[in-house]
This record gives structure tokens, C-alpha cells and sequence, in this order.
């Protein structure tokens, strides 16, 4: 049936309209709200009390999720169904974190993936031992680079060996230069993570870096001794150079923005230890399992699912913002970019059929008390309704119990801010307070005014340790598998980012004069490229 069409839909649309959802008033009917509307699995808290919805809200929400059959799409994931359609594969990347079979189903494969496992954790080991890799080069992107990126920066405190990751994704030859000219090839490891070995972006950078040991390594020495490779194409890892013991698998049904756990975790494996790096993986794994087993009502993945689509849906939130109030973590909101909006950003259902309505939302983040300074203005003030997810520890991770406690305090500012906002009374006895006249309080007394009722949903950790991270951002990866069983699409799929990808084959045969395009560009690229390799004419000249 038509999402449109349920009659769980049609009554969460009327309940829409029969209040204003004001979240004062909220609490003061209810002053115990806070203290109910949140929930807890191990060392992480989802408080939900400062959202526009009531218990109603909640019942219909989770009534929409029955009407789409979410519990038995959870139970297909798990058991391993082909919930990548498209592909016609599964979407077991949670064996990439789990100990044990996560059902009988996946008994014979889970004990593969353990086996690779602990040739990549014997790999770890015995470059710690041997202690000559100081530096290492993680080449890769998209979900390789981002899941790497924020999990290396969140656990650097963690990181038991002098071993710098360098990370590499993009082919502007700057960044390149940037990150190859203090390097010593005969302390560097360079990582080739690749799914497929085939991505341009990768296989330039790879080649570069390859070209760069030969230079600079003595004569006879062989680079390929200074590479591996994680790929779920390991014969094409073999045909530029590298052994079958230097190339660690990758599952064809891992996708890359959820590949952080699998061998493409190496990086973070080597900087931080193989402990730390299993406790990352454990936390998302206790994930996992709370997702798989938790009924509806109780299941954190699907409570946050829920909210995001209650507030597209129901209240016209186009983007949803992400703050973490913990220093380390000021990439994970990029990574939760691309996990969300990837998986979301579809506009097809399972039949085939174009969807009518918006499929996910715009997500978007920094760390958060530099956010204070750059676009909160327009979420206090601003007339866009943005709802925002508050990321924050109760313990430090450092030693600076009163840096914390200002930390701490910043991010519950920005939430009780948000909802109550400020009148123009208050403004106005705020002004008085400093001394100012009644003409002039009353011309400045509205630009102080807050409208408030802005929801904040706050996820607290403990401590922002490798545990509690894994859990984190298992958290938001299920969230997205909600969300894409309420729409009937496809979350594991990226077709729209290949096409441009296609396109710019012909594009680059064009622009560098190196063969005929087999599809010429538009005419509108075609002025473009004539004008840049005018310019390049012109500079060379």
C-alpha cells in the first residue's frame, strides 16, 4: 500500500492539526515529561522530551512502523534476505562487528568473516611488534575515507602506538603533495581501500603514492612491501603488484559508508591497537543487537527513524541538524551526512514506481560550540524550522573537569533555548536589567525576542569512549534502515553517485585531448571545457 494511504498515515496528519505541540506547555502539563520520555541501552541515552509530540504521537508513529511490516524488514536484514534489491544481495555488515552468528542463518558465513578477521588482527600485531611504520596512508573515499576519518580523530587520545594516519581521497594534487612531502617511505604504509579497485579517485592516488616509493626507495627495493590493499576484488589487488597475504577481504554485501568495522578499519586498527579497535566494533554490535531484539517501543533506531519522519513529514523540516558537544567528534556529522543521505536519497520505490514524497532529509553538523558561532543565529532566530540532534558525554575524556562542565553546560543551554525561547516581556526586563531607556528598550525589545518551541533530541553517552562510539553511530546507520522501510526504497544502493562518475570518463577524454568521448558532453560542458583549456593554453604558454 501507498505509504499516503495508510490509515496509521491519515490519522498521524489529523492528530498534526488538532494542537500546537507547544513544548512549554508540554512540561508544565506533565512536569514528570523528562523523566519518561527518554530511553537507555548500556551507556547511552536518548532523551526525547523536548520534541513536538505526545504519547499519541508516539502510539501513531509506531503504529505507521507495523503498518510497513518494520518488524519483519528488521528480521530480513538480520537474516541475511536480499534487502538490496537492486543488487539482489544482503546487507550483513553487522557480522563485520559480531562475535558470535547473529542467527542460524548466518552461522557458515559469520565464521568465514572471523577467520579473515583475525588474519587482518595478526597483521596489526605484527607491524606493532616490528615498530618500523610511523606513518601510515589511508587512500580510499567515500565511505572508506569518512567512516575512517571520524572514528581515527574520535579515538586519537586512545592511540597506543606513535603511528600517524594520513588520509587520502580526493584528486586535487595538493593534497597529495601536502601529504607525501614530510613522509619517509621506508616508516610508511600506504593502504589501497577500494571495494571494488576501480574507483578513479583511489586507483590516481594509489598509482601516485606507488611512483612516489619508487623514487624515493633505493634501487631494487620493491614498493609493493610497503602496501596492502582491502578490496572485495582481490585480483585486481594481485595485478598491480601486490601478493594474496597483503590483500585483506571486504564483502561484496558490505557497503562502503558502513564498512568502519571491516577490514577497511585497519587504519584506526593500527593507530589505536586491535583493543580498542574491538571495543569500537563491540559497542556497535551491542547496537546491532538491541535493533534486532528490542520491541518497537523501546528501540532507540526506530524512535530516532520515527522523529526524523515526523518532522519532514508533518511539519516541513527539510534538513535536520547534528551537534556534538565532544571536541574529537567534529567529523561525525559529515559521516552521518553521507550514511543518511546516500541510503535516502532515493526517489524510487521496491516496485518500481516513483515516490511522491521526500525521502529522507538534508542533514548537516560541526562541532558544536564553533556552530554556536556560525549558524545557530538562524536556528534561534531564522525562519527555517530545523530540528537538532545534541551529541554530548557526562564524563571527559581529559583531565579538565571545568573545561567539561562549560562544555557540558553550552549544550543544555542550546536545548532549554530552544524550546522556551524568549518574549518580548522578558526581552524587554532584560534590557531594563541594564539600565537602558523605555524608548530605546522598546525599539530593541523585539530583536531580543526568541520564538522557542524548537525540538532538540539529546543523545548522552557516558563517556565518549570506543564503546560508547561504536554504539553511536550503529545508532544512526539503523536509523536510516527505518526510515528507507517507511518510504520503500532502497538504502543500500548509490546509483545517482555513479552516474556523474560515468559521465566524467568522456568528460576527461575530452578536456585532456586523449581519445575520442563515446558520448560527447553537453554543449554547456563543451563551453566550459573550452574556456578551462583556454586558460591552461594560455598559462603554459
Amino acid at each position: 500500500m501507498h505509504l499516503t494511504d495508510r490509515v496509521s498515515w491519515k490519522a498521524l496528519k489529523a492528530h498534526r492539526l488538532e494542537q500546537s505541540f507547544d513544548l512549554a506547555s508540554l512540561f508544565a502539563r506533565d512536569p514528570h515529561r523528562a523523566e519518561k520520555l527518554f530511553l537507555q541501552q548500556g551507556n547511552l541515552r536518548v532523551d526525547y522530551s523536548k520534541n513536538r509530540l505526545t504519547e499519541k504521537t508516539t502510539a501513531l508513529l509506531f503504529q505507521l512502523a507495523r503498518d510497513c511490516e518494520l518488524e519483519n524488514h528488521i528480521s530480513a536484514l538480520f537474516e541475511g534476505l536480499p534487502v538490496n534489491f537492486t543488487e539482489n544481495r544482503p546487507a550483513l555488515h553487522m557480522m563485520t562487528r559480531a562475535v558470535q552468528p547473529l542467527n542460524p542463518q548466518t552461522a557458515a558465513l559469520q565464521e568465514a568473516v572471523l577467520a579473515e578477521d583475525q588474519r587482518l588482527m595478526d597483521f596489526v600485531d605484527s607491524v606493532h611488534q616490528a615498530g618500523m611504520i610511523k606513518n601510515v596512508i589511508h587512500i580510499g573515499i567515500g565511505g572508506p575515507f569518512l567512516g575512517c576519518t571520524w572514528a581515527y580523530e574520535a579515538l586519537q587520545m586512545y592511540a597506543r602506538y606513535n603511528i600517524t594516519v594520513h588520509f587520502l581521497s580526493t584528486l586535487d594534487a595538493t593534497r597529495l603533495a601536502k601529504t607525501l612531502g614530510p613522509l619517509d617511505p621506508h616508516t610508511t604504509l600506504a593502504i589501497i581501500a577500494s571495494k571494488s579497485f576501480t574507483t578513479e579517485e583511489t586507483k590516481a592516488n594509489a598509482q601516485a603514492v606507488w611512483q612516489w616509493m619508487q623514487q624515493k626507495l633505493p634501487q631494487g627495493e620493491n614498493p609493493a612491501d610497503h602496501f596492502v590493499a582491502v578490496t572485495a576484488n582481490t585480483q585486481a589487488a594481485i595485478e598491480m603488484g601486490l601478493s594474496a597475504h597483503q590483500v585483506f577481504k571486504v564483502w561484496p554485501w558490505v557497503g562502503g559508508r558502513y564498512s568502519l568495522y571491516s577490514a577497511m578499519g585497519l587504519p584506526i586498527a593500527l593507530a589505536c591497537g586491535t583493543t580498542i579497535f574491538r571495543e569500537l566494533r563491540q559497542g556497535a554490535a551491542t547496537m546491532d543487537e538491541h535493533f534486532y531484539k528490542t520491541p518497537l517501543e523501546h528501540n532507540m533506531p526506530v524512535l530516532l527513524g520515527l522523529i526524523t519522519l515526523w518532522y519532514s513529514h508533518f511539519w516541513g523540516a527539510h534538513s535536520r541538524l547534528t551537534l556534538p558537544y565532544i571536541d574529537h567528534c567534529d567529523a561525525l556529522p559529515s559521516y552521518i551526512q553521507q550514511v543518511e543521505m546516500e541510503s535516502l536519497g532515493k526517489g524510487i520505490t521496491r516496485l518500481g514506481t516513483p515516490v511522491d514524497y521526500p525521502t529522507g532529509v538534508l542533514t548537516w553538523g560541526a562541532a558544536a560550540t564553533q556552530g554556536q558561532h556560525t549558524f545557530a543565529q538562524l536556528l534561534m532566530q531564522g525562519t527555517h524550522f530545523v530540528p537538532v540532534d545534541i551529541i554530548m558525554s557526562c564524563l571527559p575524556t581529559h583531565g579538565n573537569h571545568d573545561f567539561h562542565q562549560r562544555l557540558v553546560a553550552h549544550a543544555l543551554a542550546q536545548g532549554e533555548a530552544r524550546m522556551l525561547g524568549q518574549d518580548l516581556n522578558a526581552a524587554k526586563a532584560l534590557l531594563a536589567e541594564k539600565g537602558l531607556e523605555a524608548e530605546r528598550i522598546n525599539t530593541l525589545a523585539p530583536h531580543l525576542v526568541m520564538p522557542g518551541n524548537l525540538p532538540s533530541t539529546f543523545i548522552v553517552l557516558q563517556q565518549a569512549n570506543a564503546q560508547a562510539l561504536g554504539m553511536l553511530s550503529a545508532l544512526y546507520e539503523h536509523s536510516v534502515y527505518v526510515q528507507s522501510v517507511l518510504y520503500d526504497i532502497n538504502a543500500f544502493d548509490q546509483w545517482g553517485v555513479e552516474f556523474a562518475k560515468h559521465l566524467s570518463t568522456d568528460i576527461l577524454a575530452q578536456l585532456s585531448a586523449k581519445g575520442e568521448p563515446h558520448h560527447p558532453p553537453h554543449p554547456s560542458t563543451q563551453t566550459l571545457i573550452q574556456h578551462i583549456q583556454s586558460q591552461q593554453i594560455r598559462h603554459t604558454t
